[in-house]
């Protein structure tokens, strides 16, 4: 069903935030980019390497965006939480209304 769906979603957010102490820590450093698209990207940063990208496109339509270097999927619109789901790098697609949540290799040696 739709409603466990979502429940299931929300926990997997849950479970990243506790496995990713940058999402939840008061020194982290948080940068807001808005490109021209209107997609808008958070990026923390520990200040020891660790770094979270979160991508946020607000729009009816798939909009691209360009990730320099090699990114950890750990949340799309369909599911969350403390596993990689794939590994992604260059251009990718931001999908409609949607939010991403990547991290790069030094977090996932947390």
């Amino acid at each position: 069903s739709r409603q466990y769906q979502t429940m299931v979603y929300y926990k997997g957010l849950i479970e990243m935030r506790k496995a990713f102490g940058i999402f939840s820590d008061n020194d982290t450093v948080i940068t807001a980019e808005k490109l021209n698209s209107g997609v808008v990207i958070l990026t923390y940063s520990d200040g020891n390497g660790g770094e979270a990208k979160v991508v946020i496109n607000p729009h009816k339509q798939t909009l691209p965006i360009t990730l320099e270097g090699n990114w950890n999927l750990v949340a799309n619109g369909e599911q969350a939480g403390s596993t990689v789901i794939t590994t992604e790098t260059g251009s990718v697609n931001a999908d409609a209304v949607s939010i991403r949540v990547y991290v790069n290799d030094a977090l996932l040696g947390e």
